[in-house]
């Protein structure tokens, strides 16, 4: 929308240079392209337990094993969910969205990537689930239009229902969102919003506001809100830039610097044995036992990792035991800035084995009965904490 600006006091000489400035800001402005940090820093942690469920009467012997690691290169699945609603008659009438799609695709690498498409307006006219049939994909975006109204909603909800049908654990997957325009959209903390799907998801979403008549406020909310970035272009003519920047910013990878792991075992458990010793190992007032091990600089495609056998006491669990949200890798990002992400957990079982002679009792005989971590009562009732270190990994970019 216009806003009519009224000017005072200013003659004519005056005027004509105040316009001679404003005429060349809004040309540089307009053959400009926002200019961010393309390399992320991207690290995996993974944790280990063995075995998973101890039985009373046993030692009570268990190893743990920490990894962090340095993939070569990011492996993606990218959504282009591309606006072919009748204002892109005029907005991009040479059709060069659909050749940024095309040489983007170019440059992925066909062993490990895969491309989708939405095509989409006041609703979806096609898509293409992820795949690594780069020439489909390809030509089936020559077929994006240019009619219809605008629903974001739209082009949203059917990108996010592609990388949930289709997922894929060692992918990063990528909405990569352009528009035109400013339609129906539902904010994250509405139920049925297809960004929240997005969030829970984990899908990264960057968002290209094409020219002058769209919603930057809500292209900004999501991306800001899955991590992603949005990118402004001035006209089409601009795409081309944007497109590349965000293929640098997706691929691009740094290693972490610095890196120091810091594993905080809780008190039933006590360390024997490690494959790399600590740099320090403290006894906490609380009874729980601080491991700190300094990794330093890595590089990519590196893998760090250690195993420490430790003993469990489950005669000495109480009601308050647990594992330790202290347990951390700290590290300096590709800018330098210090940050932290959490261990990941797991979660190990204590049963009880039920002998023969209690079979009358019970109807349990032969099996072994798991032990409810955080119940109430002790072990006699038939509850203790069970251990978390709950498997799962994390794969970080840091901004």
């Amino acid at each position: 929308m216009k806003k009519d600006r009224k000017g005072g006091g200013i003659n004519s000489l005056s005027a004509g240079i105040f316009l001679v400035i404003a005429i060349s800001i809004l040309l540089l402005l307009s053959l400009s392209v926002s200019v961010a940090s393309a390399e992320g820093t991207y690290f995996e942690v993974d944790k280990q337990i063995t075995p998973e469920n101890i039985l009373f009467g046993s030692d009570g012997n268990i190893t743990i094993k920490i990894s962090i690691s340095v993939p070569e290169k990011i492996n993606i699945d990218v959504i282009f969910a591309i606006d072919s609603s009748g204002s892109m008659r005029y907005n991009d009438p040479d059709g060069i969205r659909i050749e940024c799609v095309k040489n983007f695709i170019d440059k992925m690498d066909i062993s490990s990537d895969r491309a989708g498409l939405v095509s989409w307006d006041h609703n979806v006219d096609f898509s293409i689930a992820p795949t690594s049939n780069f020439s489909e994909v390809k030509k089936s975006v020559e077929e994006v239009n240019a009619e219809g109204g605008t629903n974001l909603d739209a082009g949203l909800s059917e990108s996010v229902n592609l990388l949930h049908s289709n997922p894929r654990g060692n992918a990063e997957p990528i909405i990569i969102f352009l528009t035109d325009g400013m339609g129906d959209y539902t904010p994250a903390e509405e139920p049925d919003s297809a960004l929240k799907g997005a969030i829970e998801g984990g899908y990264r979403i960057y968002t290209v506001g094409l020219g002058d008549k769209i919603d930057e406020d809500t292209l900004k909310e999501i991306a800001n809100v899955t991590g992603g970035r949005y990118i402004h272009a001035a006209d089409a003519y601009a795409l081309t830039e944007v497109f590349e920047e965000i293929r640098r910013d997706i691929t691009e990878i740094s290693a972490p610097k610095e890196v120091i792991l810091t594993d905080v075992l809780p008190d039933y458990l006590t360390p024997m044995n490690f494959s790399v010793l600590p740099d320090s190992q403290r006894t906490n007032d609380d009874g729980t036992t601080t491991l700190r091990w300094k990794i330093g600089d890595m590089k990519l495609g590196e893998v760090w990792d250690v195993y420490l056998d430790v003993k469990c006491n489950p005669s000495e669990l109480s009601m308050d035991a647990y594992a330790h949200d202290d347990s951390k890798v700290e590290f300096r990002d590709h800018e330098g800035l210090k940050r932290e992400k959490l261990v990941p957990n797991r979660k190990v079982s204590i049963s009880e084995d039920i002998s023969e002679e209690k079979e009358e009792g019970g109807g349990l005989a032969g099996e072994a009965v798991k032990v409810a971590g955080y119940g109430s009562g002790g072990l006699a009732g038939g509850s203790a904490l069970t251990y978390y270190l709950l498997k799962r990994k994390y794969f970080f970019r840091a901004r």
